[in-house]
């Protein structure tokens, strides 16, 4: 299957005070959509955690035209990107009921060996598993790094068990969340990118802060005194 497509229909709990789509919600339905096709594709979490391996998300940068209502149902397209040096691509497009694209991003993803916590070459563990899609597109080119802050990380942030998922640790869709509760209500990101450099479990507490440079953000926080992620978005 060269791609997978996921119907979602828009819950009430999913929208902000204006109705429109949450940002964590987006984030979560899109690392929902990778989680059936990876299973799909035998190369999910089913199979990796046999294995001793799992996936993690790196690097993600979406393109965001509109945001949806509450009530409304969303199409959601993903598929696999082939590789770029240790990391395997995966895309993921959104369109609206009259299929409109409203959305669409690259993100990167480490194959990891859960016991030795190291990163595997995903081109020869699991290529053969994946089809070609190099003549479907690709929301960005690549996705870099993000500046080290130079802005005071004088908030905590404290990580609670409801937001731990099934790997141990905080969330991916969560620091969406937290960029969103950063821009405030009614700001709503044209463009996201999200860099994850570390597990962060249950009981942690983060080190946050970020600043505003026109229409632009940056949000970073710490753990333990090493950064455990970055995030940039622009709102205009």
């Amino acid at each position: 299957m060269d791609l997978f497509t996921h119907i979602q229909p828009i819950r009430f709990s999913d929208g902000d005070r204006f109705g429109r789509i949450k940002l964590r919600a987006l984030f979560d339905y899109a690392q929902e959509a990778a989680g059936r096709h990876a299973e799909r594709l035998t190369v999910g979490m089913e199979l990796l955690q046999s294995r001793g391996q799992a996936w993690m998300l790196s690097r993600i940068r979406l393109r965001v035209q509109h945001y949806p209502r509450s009530g409304e149902t969303i199409r959601l397209e993903t598929y696999p990107r082939g590789f770029e040096k240790l990391f395997a691509v995966r895309e993921f497009r959104f369109q609206s009921e009259s299929g409109e694209l409203f959305g669409e991003g690259t993100s990167c993803w480490l194959l990891v060996d859960r016991e030795k916590l190291k990163v595997l070459n995903p081109a020869a563990e699991i290529s053969a598993a994946l089809p070609d899609n190099a003549a479907l597109p690709r929301a960005y080119p690549s996705i870099g790094k993000l500046p080290v802050p130079a802005f005071p990380l004088d908030q905590e942030y404290q990580v609670r068990e409801s937001q731990i998922d099934i790997n141990g640790h905080l969330n991916n869709a969560e620091y969406a969340g937290m960029v969103q509760d950063f821009l405030g209500p009614g700001v709503y990101p044209r463009e996201i990118q999200l860099n994850y450099l570390l597990s962060v479990p249950a009981g942690s507490t983060l080190k946050v802060g970020g600043m505003h440079n026109h229409n632009s953000c940056w949000l970073a926080g710490t753990l333990d005194g090493s950064c455990a992620f970055q995030a940039q978005a622009v709102t205009a």
